[in-house]
């Protein structure tokens, strides 16, 4: 019923990639908009820590590696996939000369014999395009996480490192400006814990955001 075995799976595997890619450039086309704003509340999240993270070489070190970590993944990613091609491409021709082998499905109604080239270069191009788009978008949203989990790690740092400056025992309660520096700098805790309180709350709401925006690319 299902002919040669072998076949078969080279041809539902290249479906499913191929399917997957289509539904995933289907769902970018539609939701362009929808992408671009979730890049600029990224962008705003980064931007709430920024200044933090500049005052501080561990923070800043954290928010480094997540980027370079998210670049590492999805270039490394995309080249791999793009390697392929050079390599499972041609195996038609070099292992079997002579015999009009596709890369992917083969033309049992015809043997490969009209447009055998056209076929070829479609099957090969559509492979690369498609896999590419594929692979593209779950790096995209893979580096997105990476990056949102180190601004969840630079906030944890945040609110460890928070202290209450004691200067009460280094100044003199009788002068009224040391009383003002000193109810300042007990303020200044406070400040900063509510300011990582607000942060933790825009991170959650862009989690979910993110959430809702990859859950039909993720059933892909």
């Amino acid at each position: 019923i299902w002919g040669d075995l072998d076949e078969m799976t080279l041809v539902f595997a290249n479906t499913f990639t191929i399917a997957s890619g289509l539904v995933k450039l289907a769902f970018c086309t539609r939701d362009r908009g929808l992408y671009s704003a979730l890049a600029r509340r990224l962008d705003a999240l980064l931007s709430v820590q920024r200044a933090v993270c500049s005052e501080d070489p561990e923070l800043a070190s954290i928010l480094r590696g997540s980027r370079k970590q998210a670049a590492s993944l999805t270039v490394g990613m995309l080249l791999m996939m793009f390697s392929q091609g050079f390599v499972w491409f041609p195996i038609p021709v070099v292992a079997h000369p002579g015999e009009r082998r596709l890369p992917f499905a083969q033309h049992n109604w015809d043997n490969n014999t009209n447009y055998y080239g056209l076929s070829y270069a479609v099957q090969c191009v559509a492979g690369v395009y498609l896999s590419q788009i594929s692979f593209g978008m779950d790096c995209l949203f893979a580096a997105i996480m990476i990056i949102v989990a180190a601004e969840l790690k630079i906030l944890s740092c945040r609110i460890v490192k928070l202290e209450a400056d004691d200067i009460s025992k280094q100044v003199g309660e009788s002068d009224d400006r040391l009383g003002d520096t000193t109810l300042r700098a007990r303020q200044k805790p406070y400040s900063n814990l509510c300011q990582c309180i607000e942060t933790h709350q825009n991170i959650l709401r862009f989690v979910v955001r993110l959430q809702n925006t990859m859950s039909p690319i993720a059933m892909t």
